[in-house]
């Protein structure tokens, strides 16, 4: 876990690459931690790939169906993308 608590710590000082690297060594070490996915999909949120976000937002419920702030999170993008739709219409 030492790599998920680094990972934060490049996330609170806005090194999105080197925490992006350190929860990337987590999943391979435990490929079905939906926390290391959920952080994943907001590193990549911060980074501007909503798509990859999104994908990482998705798998964390795979793994966990009931991790709540990463439903609201994909609840609050589809909203957003929503909104933008009917303004580009």
């Amino acid at each position: 876990m030492k790599h998920m608590a680094q990972s934060l710590r490049y996330f609170y000082n806005e090194d999105y690459i080197l925490a992006l690297d350190e929860v990337n060594q987590t999943i391979r070490r435990f490929p079905n931690l939906a926390i290391a996915y959920a952080r994943r999909g907001t590193i990549y949120y911060h980074l501007g790939d909503l798509q990859q976000a999104t994908i990482n937002w998705n798998l964390a419920l795979k793994y966990d169906p009931e991790y709540v702030e990463v439903q609201e999170m994909l609840s609050s993008i589809k909203k957003e993308i929503d909104k933008i739709s009917l303004y580009n219409n």
